[in-house]
């Protein structure tokens, strides 16, 4: 058997040369596993407190056709929701009805998760003695339905912020940094 030395350096301590390649080989450190996490926990909070029952987000990313963020949901808090619909035209008559009703996700399409995957389908008796009913809650859908897609849209640009900050040299010099790696004067791991 035949032991041998090498020297090993600190990130710190190396070229230029075999930062870079360090640097190059640790592209992936951070967002490698489950980095998304923590961002679809809070944007799952988010959901509920706008009134988005048992919400669950999917996402594919970044900078490839069909990429973004849709969620899931089944049922609406009507009260949180409510809040955020700026309607003064329709009053306590329609909240109270819309609580009667049944809104859930649709999946239009599963290859993708995106905003124009889902859509939003609400279950109400259509009530033809009272044609303005029917054009309120319409009217309450069509809303829904873009502030889902704003939604969706902003819980992708929110990851994709996440992402880029996790893959920049320096998130990947600290972790480096942070989990004490050393390395040849070439920048391989020792």
């Amino acid at each position: 058997m035949r032991i041998k030395q090498i020297t090993v350096y600190e990130f710190e301590e190396l070229s230029p040369k075999a930062k870079r390649k360090v640097i190059n080989d640790f592209q992936d450190i951070n967002v490698d596993h489950e980095w998304h996490e923590p961002e679809i926990d809070y944007w799952q909070e988010k959901l509920k407190e706008y009134g988005f029952n048992n919400p669950k987000i999917y996402f594919s990313g970044f900078y490839t056709q069909g990429d973004g963020a849709c969620f899931d949901f089944n049922g609406l808090d009507i009260e949180k929701i409510w809040a955020h619909y700026n309607q003064v035209k329709h009053g306590a008559w329609l909240k109270a009805y819309l609580g009667e009703c049944s809104f859930k996700t649709h999946t239009a399409c599963s290859r993708y998760s995106h905003a124009n995957t889902r859509m939003i389908i609400c279950d109400y008796y259509s009530n033809k003695v009272y044609p303005h009913l029917d054009k309120a809650i319409r009217e309450f859908e069509i809303w829904l339905e873009i502030f889902r897609i704003d939604l969706c849209q902003e819980i992708y640009s929110s990851l994709q912020k996440e992402y880029e900050s996790l893959i920049t040299d320096e998130a990947i010099i600290e972790t480096i940094k942070c989990n004490d790696y050393e390395f040849t004067a070439e920048g391989k791991v020792a």
